[in-house]
């Protein structure tokens, strides 16, 4: 991949801190496996997804905030397109640069299979975000995890459930009553290597294939 001084803040930033989230990983899990604690490891492992998810959005609100600037009047053009009311109607009253930034960021969002960052990012760069179906489904996954963690204090819901890509994520722990009285009760299940192994996988594709993407973007 050509050295891309356009991008290399946002790619030297996420490197750092995915560093140090593997450094952090790699010092504690072997004492948690030791102790063969299951509650320490599972701790671990969400707090490990925790700060994975966020350095990697700050990654992106990176290299969409970057793009931007360098596709001021394309990206007036977009919101034109694919924005609400009011932003275009900030649009066309002339907004300033650090608006128009703004609007392009909080496109990345990851709800209904994330349409509008697979959207925007096409857009900017002529190419989707994810390599494959399978790493985007893990990528999804994480963000799913991420927000049970930090909106629900861990604990999945039957709406969660249903939304998890690779079910061994989300497992049911408990049942009450039978038939259409019937409740379940879930939990979060990060320990399996099924899972949590092939997150960071698929993510080191993703960031693999988007490097790839920008680095093509760069002259």
């Amino acid at each position: 991949m050509e050295d891309n001084s356009r991008y290399s803040a946002c790619i030297n930033r996420w490197g750092f801190q995915n560093k140090k989230a593997m450094q952090f990983g790699n010092l504690v899990l072997p004492i948690s496996q030791k102790l063969d604690n299951a509650e320490m490891t599972q701790f671990l492992l969400e707090s490990i997804i925790i700060r994975i998810s966020c350095s990697v959005e700050e990654f992106l609100t990176c290299i969409i905030s970057i793009a931007t600037a360098r596709s001021e009047s394309k990206m007036k053009t977009y919101f034109m397109k694919y924005g609400n009311e009011e932003t275009k109607r900030q649009i066309k009253n002339g907004c300033n640069l650090g608006m128009l930034i703004s609007f392009a960021v909080a496109e990345i969002s990851f709800k209904d299979n994330a349409k509008k960052f697979e959207r925007v990012f096409n857009y900017l760069f002529g190419s989707v975000p994810f390599p494959d179906q399978d790493s985007k489904d893990y990528f999804l996954d994480m963000i799913l995890v991420r927000n049970i963690i930090v909106h629900s204090g861990g604990w999945p819901n039957v709406s969660h459930a249903r939304q998890i890509r690779h079910s061994n994520a989300i497992k049911i722990s408990a049942n009450i009553g039978e038939g259409k009285a019937k409740h379940s009760f879930y939990k979060l299940e990060l320990t399996d290597i099924k899972f949590f192994g092939y997150l960071i996988i698929a993510l080191g594709k993703i960031m693999i294939h988007i490097a790839s993407i920008i680095g093509q973007n760069s002259t």
